[in-house]
């Protein structure tokens, strides 16, 4: 596969692909890709949709903000580097 650089976007084009890209959780570069194998008469020829699988977020939770902080700082404290141990 090649890749190209695409040079002067403007802001507002680039607010309007970040927004898909986020809209459809997909990175720009398959926006951009999508989008120009429409284009071409191409469409999902190349391009491999993953299917995205929710069947497991029932058994995950989210922290908040106090569960993150005391697991940030027990997993802080297991970072540091004991410097006797390594001389």
């Amino acid at each position: 596969m090649k890749s190209l650089i695409l040079r002067g976007i403007s802001d507002e084009l680039y607010k309007e692909l970040k927004s898909k890209s986020a809209k459809d959780s997909k990175s720009i570069n398959k926006i951009l890709l999508s989008i120009l194998e429409n284009n071409f008469g191409l469409s999902g020829k190349s391009l491999k949709i993953k299917k995205r699988f929710t069947d497991l977020d029932g058994l995950f939770g989210r922290w908040n903000r106090k569960d993150y902080e005391k697991m940030s700082a027990v997993v802080s404290s297991q970072r540091k580097i004991d410097e006797e141990i390594w001389k």
